[in-house]
C-alpha cells in the first residue's frame, strides 16, 4: 500500500512539474517568436530533466522498503504480467533526455526558424503591396495634372447678400 500511496505523490510531482515548467517557458518566451510545437518540445524537454531528478527520492524509498518491483501490469495483447524496476524507469527517463538533446529540440529549433521567416516574408510582402497600394493616392505623388474645373469655382461676385 505504501508504494501506491508514493506513486500518487510522484504523479501529482510530474503533472506539477509539467505545470510549472509551461507556465515558466510561456512567461519568458516572446509572444512575437512562439511557435506551439517547439513550446510543447520545450516544456517535454525541461520536465523529462526534472522528471529524472524526481525519480531519485522513488528510488531510494524503493530500495530502502526493498521492492524488486516498483510497478506490475498485465500485457493486454499477450496477457503476461509485465514488472518494472526502478532501473527501467531509469533507462526510460535516459531515452526520453536522449531523444529530447539531439532530436527533439534540435528539430524544433529549426521548425520555429523556419515558421518565423515565412511570417516575416509574408509580413513584408503585405507591407509592401500596401505601400504599393496607396501609390496614387497622395496628392503629392500624383503624376497627373489636376485639372481646375471652373463652374466649382465660386467668385466673390456670384454670392449675394440679403
Amino acid at each position: 500500500m505504501e508504494l501506491y500511496l508514493y506513486w500518487v505523490f510522484q504523479m501529482c510531482g510530474v503533472f506539477s512539474i509539467f505545470v510549472f515548467n509551461y507556465a515558466l517557458l510561456k512567461y519568458y518566451t516572446d509572444p512575437h517568436e512562439t511557435v506551439k510545437v517547439t513550446l510543447i518540445v520545450q516544456v517535454l524537454a525541461f520536465s523529462s530533466v526534472m522528471i529524472y531528478i524526481l525519480l531519485i527520492p522513488f528510488d531510494v524509498f524503493a530500495t530502502v522498503r526493498h521492492f524488486e518491483t516498483v510497478f506490475g501490469f498485465v500485457d493486454p495483447i499477450f496477457g503476461t504480467r509485465r514488472e518494472l524496476t526502478i532501473y527501467d524507469l531509469y533507462f526510460l527517463c535516459y531515452v526520453g533526455m536522449i531523444y529530447m538533446c539531439f532530436i527533439g529540440l534540435p528539430f524544433s529549433y529549426f521548425y520555429a526558424e523556419s515558421v518565423q521567416k515565412e511570417e516575416e516574408q509574408k509580413m513584408d510582402d503585405s507591407y509592401e503591396g500596401l505601400q504599393f497600394g496607396l501609390k496614387g493616392h497622395d496628392s503629392s505623388e500624383s503624376s497627373e495634372e489636376e485639372v481646375p474645373d471652373d463652374s466649382l469655382q465660386l467668385d466673390s461676385h456670384d454670392i449675394e447678400l440679403d
